[in-house]
């Protein structure tokens, strides 16, 4: 087999897998939610967050591992090591009856989430460096949020990553707000279900923008640092802000129990907006220090 066709062959392969991964991480979520909507169970607004914030939670903490451990034990093991420990929780939960057995299996079903990291490793290896957007791109249809982010990387490459995130950060902001002044609109509305589309539109937008902002500032990330530091920090810093979708689950139960769910989003364009002037004086003025 040539080594073109061999690339194929894994990146059809690796795409497969982070499928099926990227699937048992979402159905503990998908499952709580069908639970609660049917009355199945019942549990409070906080407790509905809680198995899928302990889902975000335990792949955050096994990102930085899972990052390291291939370049020592081969990325085939770990990836294979995997779904092997994650297929363990999904055979479980069709016997799981209580609360403390659904947060039990959320931390099992959280490494499945980590099969990004280790996909986009194995990925590049197998490709040159003028291929490696396509073939992230191809790879990360296997998931949502996974689908975006690598075109947020091909497009930072084409226009600057510091350029692409400020643009980017004032999309998000935007969104933000306005869905903040919906979600406040339709709660004193005698007819809510009409601002749902609009609703909806700002949500699609504010998560792609989330994606695109993801692989602008990783690939920022690895133009001004030096080659020699540029993993370990990606690995970190990837660490790092898969907690924020943790800190996003909780926030939302406690706003949605609070009847204040505007607050939340309003916060997060506070945060956005931290974030825009931040980058703008490390990377995006005139004569910033490190201009990328």
């Amino acid at each position: 087999m040539s080594d073109q066709r061999q690339a194929l062959a894994v990146l059809m392969l690796i795409t497969l897998a982070f499928s099926v991964c990227f699937a048992c991480w979402t159905v503990n979520g998908v499952l709580v939610t069908c639970l609660v909507e049917n009355q199945m169970v019942r549990w409070t607004e906080f407790l509905n967050a809680g198995p899928i914030g302990v889902l975000v939670l335990s792949g955050s903490l096994f990102q930085l591992p899972v990052r390291i451990l291939p370049d020592k034990c081969g990325v085939r093991r770990i990836l294979g090591g995997v779904m092997i420990l994650s297929a363990i929780p999904m055979y479980f939960l069709s016997t799981t009856d209580s609360y403390g057995s659904f947060i039990l299996m959320a931390l099992g079903f959280g490494l499945a989430g980590t099969s990004f990291a280790i996909g986009v490793a194995y990925t590049s290896v197998w490709f040159r460096r003028a291929h490696q957007g396509t073939a992230l791109r191809i790879f990360g249809t296997g998931g949502a949020c996974a689908a975006i982010r690598p075109w947020g990387k091909w497009l930072a490459d084409k226009w600057s990553g510091a350029r692409l995130t400020h643009w980017d950060t004032i999309i998000m902001i935007g969104s933000a707000m306005a869905c903040g002044w919906i979600v406040g609109k339709a709660s004193v509305s005698p007819s809510p279900e009409r601002f749902s589309w609009t609703f909806r539109v700002l949500v699609f937008l504010l998560f792609a923008t989330a994606g695109i902002g993801n692989g602008s500032t990783l690939r920022t990330i690895a133009v001004i640092i030096k080659p020699e530091h540029a993993r370990p920090v990606l690995g970190r810093t990837s660490g790092i802000a898969a907690y924020g979708a943790f800190l996003i689950s909780v926030t939302f139960a406690l706003q949605i129990n609070a009847g204040r769910l505007e607050y939340a989003m309003y916060g997060f364009a506070i945060y956005y907006l931290t974030f825009l002037v931040i980058s703008w004086w490390c990377c995006a003025q005139k004569n910033a220090e490190v201009a990328c």
